[in-house]
């Protein structure tokens, strides 16, 4: 089932219901080629990334997906870490099903870059690259993140139907903690890392971490910023369309 409209589509996939939009128009453009789909990070009602899906989009001619995950922007449902993951791979599984693209870039910011590795990993389509944004690579101590998923219950009200929801959302943490995402082998020179070495959010450290668990060839760039890019941001567009351009990704110039 899919409800659309003002460019946004409400779409039920698998057990998950799934918020995306498109930018631009709203629609689809005819004869794209290669997909774009940017994951936003925790806990975002928007993806504050829309500019660089209008760049990509306008410049490449690229399709960009932004989906929103189950409980956060305007996706309904109780939001859950492990559920997120879940619903992100039926979404990217259905975008690959229903269209024939020659590519499919996924763009991660913060905990969208975890879901970027993530999905990465399990070789829906033979042409992917990933464009990690300041990614989350290890999830923090649950001392360290209680607060953060406390304030998030308190603003939703969430705690009001389920009193242990922050202590579930703790356990998948812990979980997830544990995980060490290693992108596969076939994805050398296909990854593009930018991270703020002035970000107060995801720290630097954490991708000079990933850094070390990268196939071959993968691009890393620091840059003296936060984890907003309130400085770099224009330099931060020009360089992700640049590097998809290198990489094959939108318009044919032949």
């Amino acid at each position: 089932m899919v409800l659309s409209g003002q460019g946004v589509s409400l779409r039920l996939i698998g057990g998950h219901t799934v918020v995306y939009e498109l930018p631009g128009d709203g629609h689809a453009l005819k004869g794209a080629r290669d997909a774009i789909v940017l994951l936003h990070g925790f806990p975002a009602d928007t993806t504050k990334n829309e500019d660089i899906a209008e760049s990509i989009r306008a410049e490449l001619g690229a399709d960009v997906y932004i989906p929103h995950q189950p409980g956060l922007g305007d996706c309904p449902g109780t939001f859950s870490f492990e559920g997120a993951l879940l619903a992100m791979e039926e979404l990217l599984a259905d975008i690959v099903t229903r269209h024939d693209y020659r590519s499919i870039v996924l763009l991660g910011h913060s905990w969208g870059g975890f879901i970027a590795l993530h999905l990465a990993t399990k070789a829906v389509h033979p042409n992917i690259r990933l464009v990690l944004l300041s990614p989350l690579f290890v999830f923090p101590a649950s001392d360290d993140i209680r607060g953060i998923l406390e304030d998030f219950a308190n603003a939703r009200g969430l705690l009001k139907n389920d009193a242990q929801y922050v202590e579930k959302l703790l356990a998948e943490t812990e979980r997830l903690r544990g995980v060490r995402l290693q992108p596969p082998s076939h994805l050398a020179g296909r990854i593009y890392v930018y991270h703020g070495e002035q970000d107060e959010v995801i720290p630097a450290a954490s991708t000079r971490l990933l850094a070390a668990h990268l196939p071959p060839d993968s691009l890393v760039e620091f840059v003296n910023d936060d984890h907003w890019y309130t400085e770099t941001r224009a330099i931060l567009r020009g360089r992700i369309v640049a590097w998809l351009q290198a990489q094959g990704v939108g318009r044919d110039t032949t």
